[in-house]
């Protein structure tokens, strides 16, 4: 399926000449910098300035903090070139702490199935989307760092940058306010991360969402969606997520469960399995 993917990389520690040579070095063009929300339809990578990270802004010759918004990236070539840019920022030093986020937008307005879609049909499309995250809301939680996770283990959000799939304003987990007019959805769950790979999968997981809502013929739509177990192997088998994902996915809710000691019961319920003693109903 058409679908484009778009990366918003929250760094640190970084110059905006950097950016650009980063851009540059995976053969890319850099729209520049346009302060806060600069307007306008990138045809290249471009940067922006971000009030709620740690420190202050980068300037051209200062290191700083930065949001990097990526071109419209198609495909496996464009996963790859977010990841070796993820390299290249790395490799001049930036980082990323608390205070920043990973935020995925997917794209339909190329796709020609959803562009033949009355509205109302496109309407239900996005609710399978936000009905099937915020079903498997724990499932996404256990794979974030605690600071982005939306049924936290004190029964809070305390994160109002990452709300539940279902809340309608744009800094919803699901951000929906532009799918209408322009056909994309934001993710926002990612967490803080210059990993290309952890973004990859990533990618993958909320593919398989989307594509699960857009298509007739999915196995999803002969199963349930109330009656799936909130586990990684369920969320798996109702979207058809490949198992190198599933793999990834079991390994990285056990390293969090490792690393957090708040909410560790709630990350190890998401890997029960089917086939053994299961407690983990929604």
């Amino acid at each position: 399926m058409s679908i484009k993917i778009g990366v918003e990389l929250e760094v640190l520690n970084i110059t905006i000449s950097e950016v650009r040579e980063s851009v540059e070095a995976v053969g890319s063009t850099f729209d520049g910098y346009s302060g806060y929300h600069g307007q306008g339809l990138a045809t290249g990578w471009k940067a922006e300035r971000d009030g709620s990270l740690t420190g202050a802004s980068a300037t051209e010759h200062t290191k700083g903090n930065v949001e990097i918004i990526s071109r419209p990236l198609k495909g496996v070539a464009g996963v790859r070139e977010m990841k070796r840019l993820t390299t290249q920022l790395k490799r001049r030093g930036a980082t990323v702490d608390r205070s920043c986020g990973t935020h995925i937008t997917l794209g339909l307005d190329e796709n020609m199935r959803f562009n033949r879609m009355s509205e109302s049909k496109k309407l239900e499309v996005m609710n399978r989307v936000v009905l099937t995250y915020a079903h498997f809301q724990n499932v996404m939680d256990a794979i974030s760092p605690n600071n982005r996770q939306v049924n936290s283990h004190t029964g809070t959000n305390t994160n109002s940058y990452c709300l539940s799939a279902t809340h309608t304003g744009r800094t919803s987990s699901v951000n929906t306010t532009k799918y209408i007019m322009h056909g994309v959805i934001e993710f926002r769950q990612c967490g803080y991360t210059l990993s290309g790979a952890k973004i990859e999968q990533w990618v993958k997981i909320l593919n398989s969402i989307v594509s699960a809502a857009m298509n007739e013929n999915h196995r999803s739509r002969d199963m349930e969606l109330a009656v799936q177990p909130c586990t990684i192997q369920s969320m798996c088998n109702y979207l058809n997520i490949r198992n190198t994902t599933e793999d990834w996915m079991t390994a990285r809710a056990t390293e969090l469960a490792t690393k957090y000691t708040g909410g560790r019961t709630n990350r190890l319920s998401v890997l029960a399995r089917t086939d053994g003693n299961f407690s983990g109903w929604c």
